[in-house]
């Protein structure tokens, strides 16, 4: 699974994600809150850092999602 947040997004998907054991990848903007990056991580998540605004790794997240047929 491919996702895209900032951070509360994600760490409903990657607490769901674990429920179902489903490995979850989060796009997040290059400066996210480091907070919300250490919790996300600590909950299993990949996380691939890109762009300097959502709408860059919202754009990333799909093209990834696509290549992996996510």
């Amino acid at each position: 699974m491919v996702t895209v947040s900032t951070g509360n997004h994600a760490l409903s998907i990657v607490y769901a994600s674990n429920l179902f054991n489903v490995p979850v990848t989060v796009v997040m903007p290059e400066k996210s809150n480091p907070t919300k990056v250490k919790a996300i991580k600590s909950m299993g998540a990949q996380i691939v850092f890109f762009g300097r605004i959502f709408d860059e790794s919202r754009d990333y997240a799909e093209k990834l999602a696509g290549e992996r047929r996510a």
